[in-house]
């Protein structure tokens, strides 16, 4: 029988009722390798909600207070992406150092955003999680290149090379991550991420269906993320004015919290869109939803939609699949790692409205093919995403970097300190 591990994971976003994917998938990993029997500390900022997890098993919760911001002395708002990765960084590796001098850590795993890994101790195993790095962010979502991001992007850059392995969640990331930060693509693996299915599983009462007053005979339409341009909401949502206006019974359900645009908020531009439309009515946003309720959004819905841009991996999709959705993607990033087209739904050209709308027209006018697409959706995901699967695979991954970086003391002398 294996050694049993002593890990730590690090998530710069809250676990706590977690609405951001790093949190999400932080949470699950920890409790997935916990069930296997390693020690698992996770730390992450403290959030707004009890997780009832700390001291359960083999699995603690420490709560970083991140209230403090780094400031320049004449408050130069120009370097505010930049400095706003310093106290992550500096809190996340004094709670290692103090884990690690009473439990003795064999490996920390830290995403790559925020640049968490960066003044990680060097005497422990380190490996990188890519989640989307900042570069690719700020592509995606079409913020224009400065000092300040590009500073930040180098940061993220350094932290990367501190690492003993690097884990992308998809051939996609591993490729962007690869060109944007100059590693060869033998220094980058990929392990997809994993749901689960016990947890999100096809069969819920329709709750959110019914608080929103519609009716059974309707087709709901969901859509699960943040409300920024690189998901495509602006994609959705004239998609959507011009199906709606030839299906009646057609609705739109947003779950995810709203984000600023240089004309205003998304919610703002979708609400403009559909009261041109005059569909206001058969749009409704839920705002940012917990983890735990986002399965009723599902149970709810008959199909996903998240036309993105780009979209590193798409763990929603893994979410609706495993509900037994049919879903609706782009032929870019990691989905079409995880969805084939026309078997578990449709990927339609990334920001292309007609694409999206023959994708949309499809899956709203056969019932027949939802429900089967979504069994077939289902059946992928209990083959290949169980999260219990992945956590057997990422600890051969966590013990594979402990190799390595063996390999490198005996080949390089004493560690560094």
């Amino acid at each position: 029988m294996k050694s049993r591990l002593r890990l730590a994971l690090l998530s710069p976003e809250p676990v706590e009722g977690a609405t951001g994917g790093i949190g999400t998938y932080s949470i699950m990993l920890a409790r997935g390798l916990a069930a296997l029997g390693h020690r698992v500390h996770l730390v992450a900022p403290r959030g707004e909600m009890p997780a009832g997890i700390e001291a359960k098993g083999d699995l603690s919760l420490h709560r970083l207070d991140l209230s403090e911001r780094a400031k320049l002395p004449f408050g130069n708002r120009h370097w505010g992406l930049s400095l706003a990765c310093w106290p992550w960084i500096r809190d996340a590796s004094r709670a290692v150092r103090r884990i690690h001098e009473s439990q003795a850590l064999d490996l920390v795993e830290v995403p790559e955003w925020l640049a968490g890994g960066l003044l990680m101790p060097r005497s422990i195993p380190l490996v990188i999680r890519l989640h989307t790095h900042a570069a690719l962010v700020r592509r995606l979502n079409d913020r224009p290149d400065c000092l300040d991001q590009r500073l930040r992007a180098a940061l993220e850059g350094m932290a990367m090379r501190r690492g003993d392995a690097r884990l992308a969640n998809s051939r996609a990331l591993a490729e962007a991550c690869s060109q944007d930060h100059h590693l060869l693509p033998s220094q980058i693996d990929v392990l997809r991420l994993g749901v689960d299915i016990e947890r999100f599983q096809p069969g819920r009462p329709p709750t959110i269906r019914e608080q929103l007053g519609i009716p059974g005979d309707d087709v709901v339409l969901c859509f699960v993320g943040r409300l920024e341009r690189r998901k495509g909401i602006d994609i959705l949502a004239h998609a959507f004015a011009r199906l709606g206006a030839q299906q009646p019974k057609l609705r739109l359900v947003l779950a995810g919290g709203d984000t600023e645009t240089l004309e205003g908020s998304a919610w703002e531009e979708v609400s403009r869109i559909m009261q041109a439309a005059g569909l206001q009515d058969r749009v409704h946003w839920l705002g940012p939803l917990p983890s735990e309720r986002i399965p009723e959004v599902y149970a709810s819905s008959d199909a996903l939609v998240a036309p993105s841009r780009m979209e590193p991996f798409g763990r929603v999709f893994l979410e609706a699949m495993a509900c037994g959705l049919p879903v609706i993607g782009t032929l870019a990033g990691g989905v079409p790692e995880i969805v084939t087209s026309e078997r578990h739904g449709y990927l339609a050209l990334p920001g292309s409205i007609d694409s999206l709308y023959v994708a949309m027209t499809a899956l709203v006018s056969d019932e027949a093919r939802r429900r089967r697409m979504g069994r077939e959706a289902r059946k992928h995901i209990e083959s290949f995403y169980d999260q219990r699967r992945i956590a057997r695979l990422t600890v051969e991954a966590y013990r594979e970097a402990i190799l390595h970086r063996g390999g490198k003391e005996a080949g390089h002398g004493a560690l560094a300190p």
